[in-house]
């Protein structure tokens, strides 16, 4: 079994954050009690790269990181303390860019270049002009408009002729530098050392760039002959024809969506899908990991984008067999409710967006969710069910960003589904493709020569859906459950077929759900998160304790997260809104109330009040969940919040949309959030201040609480870079900007220094009474993760024991126990205090009475709580011994007990 850390820490690297800048910081991070560092893609990326997913090169390290030395000093060094070091890597695409010189290779030599199969490129595209071509998206307008405005040039870059449109730089087939006039002649006339006609031009070429003077200036001449000028049809007529002769066809980028003939990074046309299958490309993408693995510097590997991949599965067992038994290997795959990983799969589980949905909808009220949906609809006068919102947004995606895909996949459905007279249309084909797609209820099937059970139900409850709603599409959608179930004979054609639309569907729930739906359809926005369940109802404990039970059953070493790079909000975002979910009237008296103040302050645009009611719900949300803590910072969330405002109505595709920008409704929402927290006298930012501190103080208790199960639970607890202090961070790129390490290291050195809890009475209840600053959440993640450490094994291989409360208030409490032979954990975390009635400074005694955990027969009778240093013991209480709330839970909102042979964390 591979060696699973026993805590991740997430960095995200960049220039302004490298390899060295990570070491210096491991005494932090292995104080605070993480196992493993684990790291953003760190192979060579586009220049400027924030993320590190639009790898370049993927055989060397990002040089903007630092240098190999660099690397090895950070992996030696966590090797050294014990420690582990996570990679995470790009198999399912590279950035489109000049950078990539195997991209370029193909853009020059079209098929013949030895890279050719390596992208995912429909070189048998039936569009006119495009076969053994690739469509180039890259141009501003349609091509004739960019010739007849001079805005292509041909240019002589390093001895070598090139196309220059705008910024971009682009390879010429150099078998067609003949075209340039006066040069083509020299050129066949002789034939340098038995060298093709080509490589003797371009030689030549490169010598009159080379030597200046009179040849550099008859090669001027000649390529201003080819480049004309503007409005000059006779001229652009020369470089109408070179182009026409190259590898690859140039387009307006807004023709992408329909014309575009190699797979893509969801709709993002400059990150171009790879085929990881093709045996040498695999050697290529994975020459890092596997070296690292290899010499004992990488532990851990994190695959991204797992679903983007032809067949998944092949290629985890691909890769389980060269990284070898030893290595954790987890991947980035978003589960809907009530979906599992396939159990074939040779990985330890998911990166952990699973645990974070489920864990956040244990805050949610199930009472005031209910009523949320009627506030919601009241205010926004939309009373659409959220499963009609994401049905919708998914097909407008299709019809919109990948119309091509959706056409081209229901020409391969026609080839497969020819049987006769009866056969479905090309109409009909095709809205089978878009509608089922759009009822697919998860990212992807894994459907290969035969369907899974998992699959055969989704794909029929897809179908079923489909048919429900496009009856006159019966025939086709039939025919393509016939083909996807393999009810029809199609041998490999139909395997290809398969792979590409399992290709097709991630890219759908993608930008359908994760980046337009969850932006359109806000009732509770806590709950919009990827892989989340905007509509829940919450998740009562016991709920809970089955998914935990079932997820540690299968994959006991999956990861637990949060917070990640791509979630939308920050964890104690989410953990403050939900507090909303437990006062929907109040909640909806100050929508009211904030509507009618506000009304006078919006503008008009294009006959749109701005912000609309579906804008304005969310915009108060957002303020609500990330209002800074301190004054001082107020500012520049603004400003902040400004950008968040533009990305989110974007994203909605609603008044505005990254592809036709409408500026003017992008300023009126600015202007809004400007006015009503600026104008003088105006009422609503002191009404709107009540409010905030209200769910801050019960949004900081669920916070807290919700770090706690996340470190106890079974799995690998994961920290996002920063989320040791309160998280109020927006979505990306917010949630990447730079960590305040040397603050949180000097707290963590200040709470080492005063002994944590190794003493009665430790810094818990202190540190609450000062909860703004966040130190109470650092204090209890440290106290947590050494506690892991401690007892490493307990943590890894232990059982997980739900622990149901009795008595008053026990739908309060969420608790569990976590035993290995005679070693005993325990951890108790509050929900739902509004209702609780937890107001003020502790002690809260009073609120818990008459409410205890009742214990199992083998668990000891004396017990640490290593937050507060306090002893506790088992009481008779009821039908067996328990241990009583109040005492638990009267000082903090949360408890860690250890028990038998359990150790204490060291300090």
């Amino acid at each position: 079994m591979p060696a699973a850390p026993g805590s991740t820490y997430r960095l995200q690297l960049h220039r302004g954050f490298r390899f060295r800048d990570a070491r210096a910081l491991i005494p932090y991070f292995q104080a605070l009690g993480a196992g493993c560092l684990y790291l953003s893609p760190v192979a060579a990326a586009r220049r400027g790269s924030t993320h590190g997913y639009d790898v370049v090169d993927p055989r060397r390290l990002n040089p903007e990181l630092g240098t190999a030395a660099e690397f090895q000093a950070l992996a030696a060094d966590l090797r050294s303390r014990g420690m582990g070091l996570m990679l995470d890597i790009v198999p399912n695409h590279m950035a489109a860019s000049r950078e990539n010189r195997w991209w370029m290779d193909v853009l020059e030599k079209g098929r013949r270049s030895r890279f050719a199969r390596w992208f995912d490129i429909d070189w048998r595209s039936p569009l006119p002009g495009l076969k053994d071509k690739v469509l180039l998206p890259v141009l501003q307008d349609d091509l004739e408009s960019e010739l007849s405005r001079g805005a292509l040039r041909l240019v002589v870059e390093d001895g070598r002729l090139r196309l220059r449109c705008g910024g971009l730089v682009l390879p010429l087939d150099p078998a067609t530098w003949s075209m340039v006039p006066g040069w083509g002649a020299a050129a066949l006339r002789g034939r340098m050392a038995g060298r093709p006609a080509h490589r003797a031009l371009r030689r030549k070429i490169a010598a009159a760039w080379s030597r200046g003077g009179a040849p550099r200036a008859r090669l001027q001449e000649a390529l201003r002959e080819v480049n004309g000028s503007a409005g000059d049809p006779r001229r652009s007529g020369r470089l109408r024809a070179l182009l026409a002769a190259q590898h690859y066809r140039l387009e307006g980028w807004r023709r992408a969506p329909e014309t575009i003939n190699y797979r893509r990074f969801f709709n993002i046309s400059d990150l171009v899908g790879v085929r990881p299958e093709e045996p040498g490309l695999f050697e290529a993408l994975h020459a890092l990991p596997l070296s690292m693995a290899a010499r004992g510097l990488a532990t851990g590997v994190r695959v991204d984008h797992i679903d983007g991949l032809a067949d998944p599965g092949a290629y985890l067992a691909a890769l389980r067999a060269r990284l070898g038994p030893g290595v954790y290997l987890v991947v980035e795959k978003i589960l809907t409710a009530g979906e599992e990983l396939p159990r074939c799969w040779p990985v330890q589980g998911t990166t952990g967006y699973d645990t974070l949905n489920r864990l956040n909808e244990l805050f949610v009220d199930e009472r005031g969710a209910a009523a949320l949906d009627a506030v919601y609809a009241r205010f926004t006068g939309d009373r659409s069910r959220y499963e009609e919102v994401a049905y919708d947004r998914k097909r407008r995606i299709i019809e919109e960003h990948f119309p091509g895909d959706a056409r081209n996949l229901a020409l391969a459905l026609a080839r497969l589904a020819a049987v006769g007279a009866g056969s479905p249309s090309a109409d009909e084909l095709e809205r089978a493709v878009i509608e089922v797609t759009a009822c697919l209820p998860v990212y992807r099937t894994y459907l290969g020569a035969e369907a899974s059970p998992a699959d055969r139900r989704v794909i029929g409850r897809a179908v079923r859906e489909a048919l429900r709603r496009v009856g006159e599409a019966r025939r086709g959608i039939l025919a393509l459950r016939g083909v996807l179930l393999g009810t029809r004979d199609g041998g490999a054609e139909r395997l290809r077929f398969v792979q590409r639309w399992q290709q097709f569907t991630g890219p759908v729930m993608a930008k359908g759900v994760e980046d337009t739906a969850l932006y359109v359809w806000g009732r509770l926005l806590s709950l919009n998160e990827v892989g989340g369940e905007p509509a829940s109802r919450g998740l009562a404990p016991a709920a809970f304790h089955a998914f935990v039970r079932n997820r540690a059953r299968l994959h006991p070493h999956a990861m637990n997260a949060t917070a990640t790079h791509d979630t939308k909000r920050g964890e104690d975002v989410r953990a403050r809104l939900n507090v909303l979910s437990e006062i929907p009237g109040e909640w909806e008296e100050r929508l009211v109330r904030w509507r009618r103040w506000n009304r006078g302050l919006k503008r008009r645009v294009r006959g749109v009040e701005v912000p609309d009611p579906r804008e304005e719900i969310q915009l108060y949300q957002m303020l609500l969940g990330a209002w800074p803590l301190r004054e001082d910072r107020i500012p520049a969330f603004l400003r902040r919040f400004t950008q968040y405002l533009v990305k989110a109505a974007r994203e909605a595709k609603v008044h505005t949309r990254w592809r036709r920008p409408v500026p003017e409704h992008e300023q009126a929402l600015g202007e809004f959030v400007e006015a009503i927290l600026s104008r003088p006298g105006h009422p609503f930012r002191a009404d709107f201040l009540r409010l905030e501190r209200r769910l801050a103080w019960h949004g900081a208790l669920n916070g807290l609480a919700q770090a706690a199960l996340k470190t106890m639970l079974p799995g690998v607890p994961d920290l996002y870079q920063g989320c040791e202090l309160w998280d109020l961070r927006l979505v990306d790129p917010d949630n990447r900007r730079p960590v305040d390490f040397a603050r949180r290291r000097r707290i963590l050195d200040d709470l080492r220094r005063r002994g944590g809890s190794s003493q009665a009475g430790g810094p818990a209840r202190t540190l609450l009474a000062s909860w703004p600053d966040g130190r109470i959440k650092l204090y209890l993640l440290w106290r947590g993760l050494r506690l892991r450490q401690a007892n490493e094994r307990l943590f890894l291989r232990g059982e997980h024991l739900p622990l149901p409360a009795r008595g008053a208030v026990s739908s309060h409490v969420v608790a569990f126990a976590r035993r290995r032979g005679s070693a005993w954990v325990i951890v108790a975390a509050a929900r739902g205090t509004v209702r609780l009635g937890l107001t003020g400074s502790p002690p809260w005694t009073g609120a818990w009475r008459g409410t205890w955990l009742p214990l199992p027969a083998a668990a000891p009778a004396g017990w640490t709580e290593i937050l507060t240093g306090r002893t506790v013991r088992a009481d008779a209480e009821g039908p067996g011994r328990g241990l009583h709330l109040s005492a638990l839970l009267g000082e903090l909102p949360v408890a860690l007990l250890i028990g038998g042979s359990a150790r204490q964390p060291s300090i």
